[in-house]
């Protein structure tokens, strides 16, 4: 909106701002919406943020459908890791119909956040993204919208 008023300001007609808006393109691995195959793909991949996680929770939250979360966990946040790592677990458990946990020492704590939160719904977790795509055909089901929510490089991979 500030985009909006400041072109609008600066004399940018508003047929043209408009025509712009419509044909914007998303950030690919931003909370990128890809449909296909009967799934709706949340692609938020590039994220490793908290404030970031939050929010593509929040928009997954949105969707009408069976709602699936596959996470590596955060990275990168000092002594906060554990924490945030914690917090996302509790925020998943809010919305989340099945979660797919990459790794495991950094997945430990949503995990449990899990547990506590009494999540009802189904937790699986896998050795290597690869594994966990995989099994997509075991898991994802017509209809069900998946949040990819960080997609570590393979410097995270703490099974190695």
């Amino acid at each position: 909106m500030l985009a909006v008023a400041m072109a609008y300001k600066l004399g940018v007609e508003m047929p043209f701002i408009l025509n712009a808006i419509e044909n914007l393109e998303p950030v690919a691995h931003r909370q990128q919406l890809i449909k296909g195959n009967g799934v709706n793909v949340i692609d938020d991949s590039f994220n490793s943020n908290p404030d970031g996680a939050k929010f593509a929770l929040m928009t997954l939250a949105m969707f009408n459908t069976r709602k699936v979360v596959v996470t590596p966990g955060l990275v990168e946040l000092g002594s906060r890791e554990v924490e945030e790592n914690r917090l996302l677990g509790k925020r998943i458990a809010d919305v989340a119909d099945v979660v797919l946990l990459i790794g495991n020492e950094r997945t430990e704590p949503i995990l449990r956040a899990l547990k506590e939160s009494e999540f009802g719904g189904e937790i699986k977790r896998y050795d290597s993204l690869a594994a966990c795509e995989k099994d997509f055909v075991n898991t994802l089901k017509l209809g069900d919208t998946l949040l990819i929510l960080n997609d570590l490089p393979d410097i995270y991979d703490d099974l190695k």
